[in-house]
C-alpha cells in the first residue's frame, strides 16, 4: 500500500465508526408526537448532523445542522457538536439560549484556531402534552410547517451561523401544532442538489413535495422517496442531505398503527426482569420478527432491568423500574429507568474498564449493552437514572 494511505484508511474507518455510533436513524414516538430523521451522505463520511433527545418524558429536543467543509475534519466535528448539544440541553433553557451557549463555545475555539466557523444549526424544543414547539436557528435553512392538502409555510429564522460572533443573539419562534401538522427541517444539500444540467432542486420542488404529502404516508417513506428521486438523476453537484420531521397526531382520525408501544413498571426484586423479557420477546416475534433483533433486544433489556433493580434501586422493593418500548418499521427504542443516582459511564471508562467493573456494579451490564445495541446513552435527572437503547432492523438495512 502506498505510503500515507494506510493511516488515512485507519482514520476513515474510525470516522465511519464514530458517525454510525452517534448518528443512528431517528424513529421516535412519544405520546401524540413522532420524530423521524433520515440522512444520505455525499461521501463516505459526512458533515450533516441531527439528533432527538427525550427530556423527562415530557419534552423532546430536536437538532439539525451542517458542518462546513468535507471529509475527516467535518466528520470528527459532528460527534463533538452532538456531545455539546446533549450536554447543554440537559442544563435547561430555551433553544435560543442553547444556541447562544453553544455559539460562545465554538467562537472561543475558533479564536484559538481549533475549529472552523460557520456551523449552521436548528434546535427545537417540543412540549409533548401541549403540542407546542419552540424553535431557533443559527444560519440554518428556514423550516416548514406543512399540512396534507395545504400549501406549506416557511418560518423565518434568520441569524448568523455558530462561531462567527460570540455575542450573537438568537431569536425563538413559538407555535402550536394543529392535529396532523408536520414540522420539517432539512439541510441545504436538499435544496442545492443539482441535476446534470446544473439546475438546483430548489425550494419550489420541496414545497410541491410537502403539499403532495398525503396524510397516510409515514414520514420515513416520504423522506426515502424524496431522497431516492434526487439520486435517480445523475448529479452535477451533490452535498450531504438530511431531513428531520416532527409530526403531531393528537386528534387525528385513524391513528397510524405501524408503531407499537408497551410499558412496564416492576418492583426492584431479584428476577423482576423475567416477566418483562417473556412479554417483550412474544411481542417482538409477533410484530417485529423480520428485524432479526429479538435476541439482542431481549438480552439488553433484561440486563438493563436487572442492573436497574440491583445497582440502581438496591433491590429495594418499594422502588420501581420503569420500562418503555417503542418500535416501528426500521428502529426500536427502549428506555429503562430506575430511582438511583447513576454515574457518568464515559468518564469512568476513561479511567479503565477495570475501574468501571470493580467499583460500579452497573459497568459490566452497560458494556454488554454497548456490544449489542446500535446506539445507547444514559441520562440522569431528578427522578433517577435512565438507559436508552436503540436497535435497527436488520431486515430494513438489507
Amino acid at each position: 500500500m502506498p505510503g500515507g494511505t494506510e493511516p488515512l484508511a485507519a482514520e476513515l474507518r474510525l470516522a465511519l465508526e464514530v458517525q454510525r455510533k452517534w448518528q443512528p436513524p431517528v424513529d421516535l414516538r412519544l405520546g401524540p408526537c413522532r420524530v423521524t430523521a433520515r440522512s444520505r451522505q455525499a461521501a463516505e463520511v459526512g458533515g450533516d448532523l441531527f439528533d432527538a433527545v427525550v427530556l423527562d418524558d415530557a419534552v423532546v429536543a430536536v437538532l439539525i445542522g451542517d458542518v462546513p467543509g468535507k471529509g475527516l475534519q467535518a466528520a470528527f466535528m459532528v460527534p463533538a457538536l452532538l456531545l455539546l448539544f446533549r450536554s447543554e440541553v440537559k442544563r435547561g433553557g430555551g433553544p435560543a439560549e442553547l444556541l447562544g451557549r453553544m455559539n460562545r463555545v465554538l467562537a472561543g475555539l475558533s479564536a484559538e484556531g481549533l475549529t472552523a466557523v460557520g456551523v449552521t444549526l436548528g434546535i427545537g424544543l417540543l412540549d409533548v402534552q401541549a403540542g407546542e414547539m419552540r424553535y431557533a436557528g443559527a444560519g440554518h435553512p428556514a423550516p416548514y410547517l406543512a399540512m396534507p392538502g395545504a400549501e406549506p409555510r416557511q418560518l423565518d429564522s434568520s441569524s448568523l451561523p455558530l462561531g462567527m460572533n460570540a455575542e450573537e443573539n438568537y431569536r425563538e419562534t413559538v407555535f402550536r401544532f394543529a392535529p396532523g401538522e408536520r414540522f420539517v427541517l432539512y439541510t441545504d444539500g436538499i435544496i442545492e442538489d443539482a441535476g446534470p444540467d446544473g439546475e438546483m432542486y430548489g425550494f419550489d420542488r420541496l414545497e410541491a413535495e410537502l403539499a403532495d404529502w398525503a396524510a397516510d404516508v409515514p414520514a420515513a417513506d416520504w423522506m426515502e422517496r424524496l431522497l431516492d428521486s434526487q439520486e435517480s438523476r445523475e448529479a452535477y453537484r451533490r452535498d450531504d442531505r438530511t431531513l428531520l420531521v416532527v409530526e403531531y397526531t393528537a386528534g387525528k382520525a385513524g391513528r397510524r398503527t405501524e408503531l407499537r408501544e408497551r410499558s412496564w413498571r416492576v418492583p426492584s426484586v431479584p428476577g423482576c426482569e423475567r416477566s418483562v423479557a417473556v412479554e417483550l420477546a412474544a411481542m417482538l416475534r409477533e410484530h417485529w420478527s423480520e428485524s432479526g433483533r429479538t435476541d439482542d433486544i431481549v438480552t439488553c433489556v433484561a440486563e438493563a432491568v436487572m442492573n436497574a433493580a440491583e445497582h440502581g434501586n438496591g433491590f429495594d422493593e418499594t422502588k420501581t423500574v420503569t420500562i418503555q418500548a417503542h418500535f416501528g418499521h426500521a428502529i426500536m427504542v427502549c428506555r429503562v429507568r430506575d430511582e438511583g443516582p447513576g454515574f457518568d459511564f464515559a468518564a469512568k471508562l476513561a479511567g479503565g474498564r477495570a475501574e468501571v467493573d470493580n467499583e460500579y456494579g452497573r459497568g459490566w451490564g452497560l458494556r454488554l449493552i454497548d456490544e449489542l445495541t446500535d446506539y445507547w446513552m444514559t441520562t440522569r435527572d431528578q427522578h433517577g437514572f435512565c438507559v436508552e437503547m436503540y436497535f435497527l432492523s436488520h431486515h430494513r438495512q438489507s
